[in-house]
């Protein structure tokens, strides 16, 4: 779609944020369909860039019919002692044509809605950040996050 480009590069203006576009089915494939939170493994491109940082330990993320699908990166970094991990969050919009922000990004990047257009959207998800939440530096790693479970 020629458009994509240019609906990405809006959406990064309007959330000051990266993002990265999935296929749906990949996204789907890594993700619980419970929504619970699992452990990522064998993320596809473009999130892989997220999880090969050297100090890594561990991705978890959550979807399909979890209220606010998302991937929490964490990270060790000794430096921060006691506060040794740091967690980067990110949100991840499934269902964007339904988002207030699509048709924002319709008009920054002034494009119009067509067909092909909201095919497109349908079929990829868009993965928004990195947030650093109240729990970005933390000592221990969130229950929630550290017993996410493996896909299957």
């Amino acid at each position: 779609m020629e458009n994509k480009d240019r609906f990405q590069y809006a959406l990064e203006h309007i959330t000051d944020k990266s993002v990265f576009i999935v296929e749906r089915i990949e996204w789907e494939r890594i993700v619980d369909k419970s929504g619970e939170p699992v452990k990522l493994a064998n993320v596809p491109q473009p999130i892989s860039g997220l999880v090969t940082m050297a100090a890594h330990v561990m991705t978890a993320g959550s979807g399909i019919y979890n209220p606010s699908p998302g991937i929490d990166v964490i990270r060790s970094d000794p430096k921060d002692t006691p506060y040794i991990y740091n967690i980067d969050h990110y949100t991840v919009l499934e269902n964007f044509v339904s988002a207030p922000l699509y048709q924002e990004a319709l008009k920054v990047a002034r494009i119009e809605e067509t067909e092909e257009l909201n095919e497109y959207i349908q079929s990829h998800i868009f993965v928004v950040g990195p947030f650093r939440e109240d729990n970005h530096w933390v000592e221990e790693i969130p229950k929630q996050i550290r017993e996410a479970k493996q896909k299957g």
